[in-house]
């Protein structure tokens, strides 16, 4: 979005940047776009209020120097988008806040650990912290985001999902469609999905280290497809959440994982690749011969988004935002996030039927190609950003 901001040349840019280290949080110039740090070392769930002052201070000086027209926040993930709330309230300035939804939280923490045991949930690992916990740090940020959402000037979001969120905690609310521009790999020349070069009986997800992911949910789906396909293999971005540490201890949730894995006899089938870039991301999606996205949450992960614009099948789990992405049967397919065996059914479909395959691919192109047109989202931005600025004066 940045960049064609930019290269529009129809509004005046400044960022704020979150810096946790404070030897390189310091203000800028580059490129004619001013460039202002903020503490970001507060910027966590598990603060309460009073630890946010250093990121509203940060954000009064930072507003009072630049006296914008409009304040673009991304997310109200985290404590920064509460913080710049109470900098524009001080300032008189709340109404020209649009917030940007992108996972939120007041909707996503009852779906966290969907699938998992009770204790499993509460197992405290050698740091102390477990997965109730963290439930607990999204329920008290839910909070913070309420407040956000109730006060700023606009919302913007791009699925039904994130609309129907932000009209249930404030039903007044003005909200604007705005999709998200994906990585610039993704629209560069290059190899794109094709069934004649895919690696048959292969699949990709993009990662799997926290419980909303539903890795424990695909591997009873993957348990499943072997019977049917001996030869399957899944990779998986991302760090492997079984891999013990130094210690040989393993998470609790890294734990469950490696039992439920070893007890489905599918451990081997499965490859983690570690952190990937953008373009090794693009060589995985290519190369499999479907991607599943397995999570118990999401709102429109880039993740499908990237592989839909590639022409890789998708099977992805029926939740949230994924119906405003996917047509059943047409550019993808949907199931029950709870119903492994309808993930390895619709698996199989694709795995057997080509034409279908291909159908797909080839639509879900064309969908995310529209959808996700980087200079149609700028302008669809710059229109909120108009609208904005006349509200906030």
């Amino acid at each position: 979005m940045y960049r064609e901001l930019r290269s529009a040349g129809a509004c005046e840019l400044a960022v704020a940047c979150g810096i946790r280290d404070a030897a390189r949080r310091h203000d800028g110039v580059r490129d004619g776009v001013r460039f202002y740090a903020f503490d970001a070392s507060r910027d966590d769930m598990l603060q309460d209020d009073a630890a946010c002052e250093a990121m509203t201070a940060d954000f009064v000086r930072i507003l009072q120097e630049l006296q914008p027209d409009v304040i673009q926040v991304f997310g109200t993930e985290y404590p920064h988008s509460w913080a710049m709330l109470m900098a524009c309230r001080e300032l008189g300035m709340e109404r020209r806040m649009v917030c940007h939804l992108q996972g939120i939280l007041s909707f996503c923490h009852p779906h966290y650990a969907m699938g998992l045991p009770e204790a499993v949930v509460h197992e405290v690992d050698a740091a102390g912290n477990s997965i109730g916990q963290d439930i607990a740090a999204f329920r008290r940020q839910a909070v913070r985001e309420v407040e956000v959402l109730r006060s700023v000037g606009f919302v913007t979001g791009r699925t039904f999902w994130d609309e129907s969120c932000a009209r249930v905690l404030r039903p007044d609310v003005r909200y604007r469609f705005c999709e998200e521009i994906l990585r610039p790999e993704f629209y560069a020349p290059g190899p794109s999905w094709n069934l004649d070069a895919c690696e048959r009986h292969t699949l990709f997800l993009s990662q799997a280290g926290y419980p909303v992911k539903g890795f424990h949910l695909f591997l009873p789906a993957l348990q499943i497809l072997k019977a049917w396909y001996p030869d399957i293999r899944v990779t998986i971005g991302g760090g492997n959440p079984m891999q013990p540490d130094a210690e040989g201890r393993r998470s609790p949730y890294g734990a469950y994982l490696y039992e439920l894995a070893q007890r489905l006899d599918v451990l081997d089938r499965l490859t983690f690749t570690g952190p990937l870039t953008a373009e090794e991301m693009r060589t995985q999606y290519v190369r499999a011969h479907v991607f599943v996205s397995a999570s118990t949450i999401e709102n429109s992960p880039n993740s499908v988004a990237e592989a839909m614009i590639l022409g890789t099948p998708v099977v992805a789990s029926l939740v949230g935002g994924l119906q405003t992405l996917i047509t059943h049967g047409e550019n993808g397919l949907l199931y029950q996030a709870d119903a492994p065996y309808m993930l390895a059914s619709y698996v199989h479909e694709v795995f057997e039927d080509d034409t279908l395959a291909t159908r797909m691919s080839a639509r879900a192109r064309e969908t995310m190609r529209e959808r996700h047109d980087p200079a149609r989202i700028a302008a669809q931005a710059l229109a909120i950003y108009e609208e904005a600025s006349r509200e906030g004066r």
